[in-house]
C-alpha cells in the first residue's frame, strides 16, 4: 500500500503489485532500485482462463461476477448488486494467442450486461463494481489550481493540453432471445461545430464504433459511447503532491498561465516515490 502520512494518519493512494526490481545497486545500508507498481486490475489482466467459461442464460450478472472473484480467491471486493440477467448463454474460449483474461470476461460482463463502469479498485486495493455515472454528473471531489484557491494539493507544473480523434459515428447491436430480431442503434455526428464530425474531418469520413453482443440497453449503451467520445476531447496532465484521487473521479483544473478553468475525469496516474514526491496525474475534459 502506498500511502501518504506527511504529519497526518497515513491516506493510502493506491494499493499496487510490486513487480521484479530493475537496476539494482547495493550500498552500505541495503539495495536501491527501481520497481514498477501495477494496478491490481492488471494482475487479472494476467490471469488468463485455461478452459472454456460459460455462463447460462438467466444468470444474474453481478452474481456471476462475485463468483468470479470466489473461483479466483479474491475476498477484497464491493459489488452494487443489479436484479439484471444474462438474456443468452454466453461463453469465452482461450484460443486466441493472447488469451482471455479475467478482466477481460469481468469487464464485458459490467459494461456490456448491465451499464457498469469497468471493473476499478480504491485506494485500500477494494475491487469495485458499480454503476455508470456520466461524467457530466459526477461529483467534483478535488480541486487543483495555481492561485492558491484549491485544496492543499497544488499543481506543481503547467498543464499541458492534447486533441485526439474520436468516433463520429456509433453502430450498436444487441444480443437477442431466440426466435426475436435483435436490437440495433445507430448514430452519427454530423454537427459542422464539432472538430471531429462527418463534415468536419479530412477527407470527410464516418469513423465507426461498432459493438456487437451488447447484452443491455442497446439504446443505453450508445449513448454512453457518443457521449465520452463526443465530450471528452481534451486531456490535461498536472503534476501534484500525492493525492488518495482514483481514477474516474472528477476534478476542478484551474490553471491561469494557459486561462484554463475545467473539470476533468482522472483516467491516469503515475507516481514517483523519492525525494520531492508527485504524482502524475491525467485528466480527460468533462464538457
Amino acid at each position: 500500500i502506498v500511502s501518504n502520512a506527511s504529519g497526518e494518519a497515513a491516506t493510502p493512494l493506491m494499493t499496487a503489485q510490486c513487480r521484479t526490481p530493475d537496476n539494482i545497486t547495493y550500498t552500505p545500508a541495503g539495495w536501491e532500485g527501481t520497481v514498477d507498481l501495477h494496478e491490481l486490475t492488471m494482475a487479472l489482466d494476467e490471469w488468463k482462463l485455461s478452459q472454456p467459461f460459460t455462463l447460462p442464460a438467466g444468470t444474474v450478472v453481478t452474481t456471476a461476477v462475485r463468483d468470479i472473484f470466489t473461483r479466483l480467491g479474491v475476498t477484497d471486493v464491493h459489488i452494487t448488486d443489479s436484479p439484471r440477467t444474462l438474456v443468452l448463454p454466453k461463453t469465452w474460449w482461450p484460443t486466441d494467442d493472447q488469451g482471455v483474461s479475467w478482466l477481460g470476461v469481468i469487464n464485458e460482463l459490467l459494461t456490456k450486461s448491465i451499464d457498469y463502469a469497468s471493473l476499478w479498485t480504491d485506494g485500500r486495493g477494494v475491487y469495485q463494481c458499480t454503476p455508470y455515472v456520466n461524467p457530466a454528473d459526477r461529483p467534483v471531489l478535488w480541486r487543483f489550481a495555481d492561485d492558491g484557491t484549491g485544496q492543499r494539493y497544488e499543481p506543481k507544473v503547467g498543464v499541458a493540453s492534447e486533441a485526439s480523434v474520436n468516433y463520429n459515428a456509433w453502430s450498436f447491436w444487441g444480443r437477442a432471445a431466440e426466435g426475436a430480431d435483435p436490437v440495433s442503434a445507430y448514430a452519427v455526428n454530423d454537427d459542422p461545430s464539432h472538430p471531429y464530425s462527418t463534415v468536419s474531418v479530412v477527407p470527410r469520413r464516418e469513423i465507426t464504433r461498432i459493438e456487437t453482443d451488447v447484452e443491455g440497453d442497446v439504446a443505453a449503451a450508445l449513448q454512453r459511447a457518443k457521449t465520452e467520445d463526443m465530450a471528452n476531447q481534451r486531456t490535461f496532465t498536472i503534476a501534484a503532491r500525492f493525492v488518495p484521487i482514483v481514477e474516474n473521479e472528477a476534478a476542478e483544473i484551474i490553471n491561469g498561465d494557459v486561462g484554463l478553468r475545467t473539470v476533468g475525469t482522472l483516467t491516469k496516474r503515475s507516481l514517483r516515490c523519492e525525494p520531492g514526491e508527485s504524482v502524475q496525474l491525467t485528466f480527460r475534459e468533462v464538457s
